[in-house]
């Protein structure tokens, strides 16, 4: 099963980091190809810094949601609240 977070922000991330530890798949989705080429330039690494003070880096995909649309079965959606439509609408 996979995973498909929109909205990598602080939120999204700590979602990313939490089902990532439980063995779970994950792919960012994410709303511009500016954004996209900013993942991939990161080593399509999430780096995550938790409460506890640790680091947490590893791999994952990301995608644009335009491109991804017909493969989600499961889609956490973290954008902030006014964004919420709009992000499921581009799904």
């Amino acid at each position: 099963m996979t995973w498909h977070i929109m909205g990598a922000g602080a939120i999204g991330s700590l979602w990313a980091d939490r089902l990532h530890r439980q063995g779970e798949a994950i792919t960012l989705v994410l709303r511009t190809p500016e954004q996209l080429n900013a993942f991939n330039c990161s080593e399509k690494s999430l780096r995550i810094e938790t409460l506890d003070d640790k680091l947490t880096t590893f791999h994952c995909e990301a995608l644009l949601a335009k491109d991804i649309a017909d493969s989600i079965t499961h889609l956490l959606i973290t954008t902030k609240a006014f964004d919420a439509l709009d992000a499921i609408k581009s799904v």
